[in-house]
């Protein structure tokens, strides 16, 4: 399946990986605990796979 993906469309999980993984450095982000517990969660869920 992955054949019919566009290499733009390959590219935007790693893309989205790196934006919540910066959020993560934010002050404000940084302030918010349950936030942060998601952040990671999906984090950890995107790079299983």
């Amino acid at each position: 399946m992955s054949g019919l993906l566009t290499d733009e469309e390959r590219k935007l999980p790693v893309r989205a990986v790196n934006l919540m993984d910066e959020s993560l450095e934010t002050p404000e982000v940084m302030q918010d605990e349950e936030l942060i517990k998601d952040l990671r969660t999906a984090l950890r869920e995107v790079r299983r796979g």
